[in-house]
């Protein structure tokens, strides 16, 4: 068994979109992809005004992976920072774009208005502390439905993308 490990290479490939929506129409969206940062789940205002959903993505180049091959293991490891906590408990959906060959997203609507895979996964965001890093759930069937896709070959690339599943978004 082969174990490859791939590691977000530049700045552009990694971010989040914040979509606002006041009193439950959409209101304005924000993307960011100049740090190593990311942001997923939902909050909202304690009146109940504002919502704010986030959607992330992670986008990992020059895949050495063969078109069909057997994945049996795979997950993503995030290193949790100090900035904002608040998506303990929060229920995120993982799931990839569903193209041979990904780039790297330049707006919001390649991040919102992408194409997903049919296979998605279920991640419940755990309590978190600073300096530790984290494993998603398995996403074995999504990154498998990617690699059996008849355009995908060795060294392409692909955009995970983590959104809210708790709250519908």
């Amino acid at each position: 068994m082969t174990t490859i490990t791939e590691v977000i290479a530049a700045t552009a490939d990694d971010g989040f979109v914040r979509e606002e929506h006041m009193y439950g129409s959409f209101s304005s969206s924000a993307f960011t992809s100049t740090n190593d940062e990311m942001k997923v789940g939902y909050d909202v205002d304690g009146m109940g005004m504002l919502e704010k959903f986030f959607w992330s993505f992670l986008r990992f180049t020059t895949i050495d992976i063969a078109q069909g091959a057997n994945i049996v293991s795979a997950k993503i490891q995030m290193k949790h920072s100090n900035f904002e906590s608040n998506s303990e408990g929060e229920s995120v959906s993982i799931s990839a774009e569903d193209v041979d060959d990904a780039s790297a997203p330049s707006n919001g609507s390649d991040v919102i208005d992408a194409t997903l895979t049919s296979a998605s996964v279920s991640w419940t965001i755990p309590s978190m502390s600073g300096g530790t890093y984290y494993d998603s759930s398995d996403i074995t069937s999504v990154i498998q439905e990617i690699v059996n896709r008849p355009g995908w070959s060795a060294n392409n690339d692909i955009n995970i993308i983590l959104h809210s599943s708790s709250t519908g978004a």
